[in-house]
C-alpha cells in the first residue's frame, strides 16, 4: 500500500509525535500505581499506630483495675 506523498513525507513527525504521547501515558500510569502503593502503605502505617494506640489504652486500664497486675508492664 503506497502512502500519500503528504502523509509519507510527515511520517516520521506523526511517528515521534504518537511515540511521546505513548511515553506520557506510560509515566502517567507509573505516576499512578505509584500513588496506589504509597496510600495502601500509609493506610497500614496508620492502622498499626491506631491497634499499637488502642492495645495500649486497654491494656492500662486492664492494669489499673485489676488488683493481681503479674502481667502488666513495670512503671
Amino acid at each position: 500500500m503506497l502512502l500519500p506523498a503528504r502523509s509519507s513525507q510527515n511520517f516520521f513527525s506523526y511517528k515521534r509525535a504518537l511515540d511521546e504521547e505513548l511515553n506520557n501515558i506510560d509515566f502517567i500510569e507509573a505516576q499512578k500505581q505509584w500513588v496506589v502503593a504509597m496510600s495502601g502503605s500509609g493506610l497500614v502505617a496508620f492502622l498499626i499506630g491506631l491497634s499499637n494506640l488502642v492495645s495500649a489504652m486497654i491494656l492500662n486500664k486492664m492494669c489499673n483495675s485489676m488488683e493481681d497486675s503479674s502481667y502488666c508492664p513495670a512503671n
